[in-house]
């Protein structure tokens, strides 16, 4: 047990040496939590009768249809940007786009660089009204 955790702790260390892979698993889970905050924000939306409209077409659709399956559809999308995230993150061979060829550093980056401006995005469209909502929801006491 106690080896365990030493391993873990090392990983931990190593992880640090590494900023880059840190910062790649750090933007992955707040890129997560921003997604399930838009995933509640847009139900109480829907829920207290705000929410005209969602911007996808296909998204507003399974909303308007059934909360379940638009949960279902955002989580599964989330899913697959994930996986071909962690896929191009840890792909050796590098890309051309172009004509120009980018080693697999260059890609950690520009990964790194998209994840960082969807946080950005999730963190002005998402989070400021996700705030406002539930202090107001806290503020009024409502217990629902």
């Amino acid at each position: 047990m106690l080896e365990k955790i030493m391993n873990f702790l090392k990983s931990r260390i190593d992880c640090i040496k590494k900023p880059l892979l840190c910062n790649f698993y750090i933007y992955l889970a707040l890129l997560w939590l921003l997604n399930i905050a838009d995933i509640i924000q847009t139900l109480m939306l829907k829920a207290g009768g705000h929410l005209k409209q969602e911007a996808n077409a296909f998204i507003n659709y399974l909303l308007s249809y059934d909360w379940e399956l638009f949960i279902i559809a955002k989580l599964g999308a989330l899913l697959l940007v994930t996986v071909m995230l962690v896929r191009g993150y840890y792909d050796k061979r590098g890309t051309t786009i172009g004509g120009h060829y980018y080693s697999s550093d260059e890609m950690r980056m520009f990964i790194i660089a998209l994840l960082g401006a969807g946080i950005l995005y999730y963190l002005i469209i998402v989070l400021t009204p996700f705030v406002v909502l539930m202090t107001g929801h806290l503020l009024r006491g409502n217990p629902s």
